[in-house]
C-alpha cells in the first residue's frame, strides 16, 4: 500500500532534487532551490510501507485565492499505477483547495 503525507518532515529531499535536477523542466536545479520551493509550498509524497519516499508534488498556494500544481514526479519503477493521478486528486479534495478561484 502506498501512503500519500503532505509531512514535510518525511521528504526525502536529496531524492526530490535529484528527481527535478534530472527532469525537463529544471535540469540541473541547484538543491539550495529544491529546498527553497518546498519550504515555500504545500508538499505531498507518497510513500511505501517501509518509509521509502516513490512520488512528490507540491502546490504553489497563497490559500486564499490561487494553487498552482507543479513538479509532480513519481519514480521509474512505480510509473503506469496511476500514483501521479492519485496525488493529484489528492489535493483536489483537500479542504484548503475547495474555493479557490483558480
Amino acid at each position: 500500500m502506498i501512503a500519500l503525507s503532505d509531512d514535510k518532515s518525511r521528504l526525502d529531499v536529496a531524492r526530490v532534487h535529484g528527481w527535478l535536477a534530472s527532469s525537463y523542466w529544471s535540469p540541473g536545479i541547484e538543491r539550495t532551490l529544491v529546498e527553497r520551493a518546498i519550504a515555500g509550498s504545500h508538499c505531498l509524497g507518497a510513500y511505501q510501507d517501509d518509509g521509502t519516499q516513490i512520488g512528490f508534488a507540491r502546490m504553489i498556494t497563497d490559500h486564499a485565492t490561487f494553487a498552482w500544481l507543479a513538479d509532480v514526479w513519481i519514480d521509474e519503477p512505480a510509473r503506469g499505477q496511476g500514483l501521479g493521478r492519485r496525488m493529484v486528486q489528492w489535493f483536489l479534495d483537500h479542504p484548503h483547495f475547495q474555493d479557490l478561484r483558480r
